[in-house]
């Protein structure tokens, strides 16, 4: 059985060129940083170190999305605080 032609080019063709594209175009991967005033504020406010994992026990430093401390006046899950 022959494959699929589409105004001339293979189907099969059409797939693998699609497929490498990504790997031909070059991607620059820049290292964010950490809001120092968050992250220290996190593990004041954390009760055991269990829960400081590596997903949570920081805040990536943004210009243009505010910290909650920025929004809110404190950070999320501060003591006496409901928000």
């Amino acid at each position: 059985m022959a494959p699929r032609v589409i105004k001339g080019i293979p189907i099969t063709f059409g797939f693998l060129l699609a497929s490498l594209l990504p790997l031909l175009v070059p991607v620059t991967v820049e290292a964010q940083g950490n809001d120092q005033e968050y992250t220290a504020k996190i593990l004041e406010f954390t009760t055991e170190p269990f829960f400081a994992t590596p997903l949570v026990d920081h805040l990536p430093a943004s210009e243009t999305v505010p910290t909650p401390l920025d929004f809110l006046g404190h950070i999320a899950g501060a003591a006496d605080v409901l928000t």
